[in-house]
């Protein structure tokens, strides 16, 4: 069987020439599996109603594929699009494969626009419960903005949707989406104050809008009061990790968020 070469593929965005070459060998293991599952969808008429469907991005489709006892995310590359995006994911991916916090793709192919990732553990930010916010510490907030500063460093830009940053009890933050850039399209300091924005993401439609029997005023109250917490927090970790210059927009957009908390809390009877 022919050793594969990063050098047979021209990848022009930075990467790890050694992490890749592992990612897209990797990939026999799982291939007979992905193959299975193309297979399957070709007999559904909506893919969504597969039982191994998770997610649909922009340009992938997303299943959970089971191998010796593990979970993993499958990314099918939609065959309508471009490779542009796909192959940065790679570069990204193989930039920060051993960074923790940060979701590590396992395997790779090109021909098939396939990744294989480890499935993310806990559910995204925008979903948390009170218990969730709760057991949120400060050396998990810590260690999400450590995660962000590193990859950034290594010129990978993270997606900093809500729906990308996931949260677990015990093993804390993570990132699913990111790529690989010629030059970030952004400094620092504004993508830490993007990813500060996730934290107040739906609350009012979530929390407010329901009613008085799901939610109690106590709930509430708690519910506003770990929000603002947290907020605090992240704004704390981010002032000991970033350069000033960054600090100083996260700080201000902080503000900002912590304001329009509280008059959601005002609005939803709840006094801070």
């Amino acid at each position: 069987m022919r050793t594969f070469s990063p050098k047979l593929i021209n990848f022009t965005d930075p990467h790890d020439p050694a992490a890749l070459a592992d990612m897209l060998q990797n990939y026999a293991f799982f291939k007979p599996r992905v193959e299975r599952l193309r297979k399957e969808l070709a007999g559904v008429s909506n893919y969504k109603k597969h039982p191994a469907f998770l997610a649909v991005g922009r340009t992938v489709r997303v299943f959970v594929l089971q191998a010796d006892g593990e979970s993993y995310a499958v990314r099918l590359l939609g065959t309508d699009h471009e490779q542009q995006h796909f192959r940065a994911r790679l570069c990204g991916g193989s930039l920060v494969s051993d960074l923790p916090g940060l979701e590590k793709i396992i395997a790779a192919s090109l021909e098939d626009g396939v990744t294989v990732s480890r499935l993310s553990p806990g559910r995204n930010i925008s979903k948390l419960t009170n218990e969730d916010l709760s057991a949120i510490s400060p050396e998990q907030l810590n260690g999400f903005v450590d995660s962000l500063t590193q990859a950034y460093r290594r010129g990978v830009l993270v997606d900093t949707s809500a729906g990308n940053l996931f949260y677990d009890r015990t093993l804390g933050f993570s990132i699913i989406d990111y790529i690989s850039v010629n030059g970030l399209s952004y400094g620092l300091g504004y993508l830490t104050a993007e990813v500060a924005r996730q934290f107040r993401f739906d609350f009012e439609r979530s929390v407010c809008g329901a009613p008085d029997a799901v939610i109690t005023p106590a709930e509430l109250r708690n519910f506003f009061t770990l929000k603002i917490n947290i907020l605090k927090t992240y704004a704390q970790a981010a002032g000991a990790k970033l350069p000033p210059k960054d600090f100083e927009i996260v700080k201000k957009a902080a503000a900002k968020i912590l304001s329009a908390l509280k008059r959601a809390a005002r609005r939803c009877g709840v006094r801070q």
